[in-house]
């Protein structure tokens, strides 16, 4: 499997991170798991053409983790040789409890986007599937696990793919059922928003707790993502801190920034 971050930070953007994105490729199909604000930029400008994705994985439902699911919706609909709204094939959405409430309320709710919406023929070009806890997806050259994290009824991701195995944790406060997930995976990528706990804020992870999770999970690397500005002078110290617990490879990402599993 081979995983791009097209964003790697949070609502607040820096220089090197932008609200989250992650392209995943295995050998058979190119996928996103979340979509903030601007990954139809990041992924043109990538080298990736938005007609290869047709499967989308959403963590939880705040704006830097879903801005663009909606443009994506809109772009994946469009021919630009005719100007009009010709779906092609069908677009599968996985995501948690509230997945199909809130695509009703985007596409059917806000009056502006209503009338280009009614043109799309959704009901029939969307699969949207609402996930919580196990397998979900097996087939068609990976297999799908979830699991609920502690963050706005959010879950966690593991994808597995010819051997090899990724588990994204989404936004979450230190979690077991994520450290269970997890378990051996090769690449464990889990948010760290903040350097240490007197700093934290909100349901969210430090480094000063990252490092455990890590060693918990067994896991062969760990990406750091979702990073607060805040984090952008302590990077040195984040990864010190993390590796006085786990004695693995630790990788601080960035907007971009490509690793092969």
């Amino acid at each position: 499997m081979r995983v791009q971050f097209l964003g790697a930070g949070t609502i607040v953007p820096t220089l090197k991170r932008s609200y989250s994105s992650i392209l995943v490729e295995t050998s058979h199909e190119k996928f996103l798991v979340d979509i903030g604000p601007a990954t139809l930029y990041k992924l043109y400008r990538s080298g990736t053409n938005i007609e290869e994705i047709d499967q989308m994985l959403l963590s939880h439902f705040h704006v830097d983790h879903v801005a663009d699911y909606l443009p994506l919706i809109h772009t994946k609909a469009f021919n630009p040789e005719t100007g009009e709204m010709q779906p092609k094939g069908t677009l599968t959405i996985y995501g948690p409890r509230g997945l199909s409430q809130f695509t009703r309320d985007l596409l059917e709710n806000v009056s502006p986007w209503k009338s280009v919406a009614d043109s799309l023929g959704c009901s029939g070009y969307l699969s949207l599937h609402e996930v919580t806890e196990g397998v979900f997806k097996n087939g068609s050259g990976w297999v799908g696990a979830a699991t609920p994290v502690q963050h706005a009824g959010g879950v966690a991701y593991r994808i597995e793919s010819e051997g090899r195995s990724l588990t994204y944790s989404g936004d979450t406060v230190p979690d077991e059922n994520l450290i269970r997930l997890a378990k051996q995976t090769d690449l464990l990528i889990h948010e760290c928003s903040f350097p240490n706990e007197d700093l934290l804020v909100g349901l969210h992870t430090s480094a000063s707790k990252l490092g455990e999770i890590a060693a918990k999970t067994d896991c062969g690397r760990l990406a750091i993502t979702h990073l607060y500005p805040v984090c952008e002078e302590k990077i040195d110290e984040m990864i010190e801190t993390i590796q006085r617990d786990y004695d693995g490879e630790v990788v601080v990402a960035e907007d971009y920034m490509v690793i092969d599993v």
